[in-house]
């Protein structure tokens, strides 16, 4: 299934395609995971639970096609560490 999704990418890209888009909750909990954040840290930094933290990474794997928490620093489109964080803090 992932080397479908992988050509299904690459085509799409190679076509000009867009690239997946995430939520700002989705972005601000990938943006810390990939500065090393726990899962309890970034909930804690986001007023969220841990279970909503897990879905949300859940869901931006898939988005991304990426296994894990290695991908995501490897990942140029997220945005500048803390930024995102920062913007949904001073929203609460």
């Amino acid at each position: 299934m992932a080397a479908v999704a992988e050509k299904a990418r690459s085509a799409l890209a190679a076509a000009g395609g867009r690239r997946p888009a995430l939520s700002g909750a989705e972005q601000a909990v990938a943006r810390l995971a990939a500065d090393g954040a726990t899962n309890r840290a970034i909930a804690d930094t986001l007023y969220l639970s841990v279970r909503t933290v897990e879905y949300h990474l859940t869901s931006v794997y898939r988005k991304l096609g990426i296994d894990g928490r290695a991908g995501l620093a490897e990942w140029p489109s997220l945005p500048e560490p803390g930024a995102t964080a920062r913007a949904l803090s001073d929203r609460r």
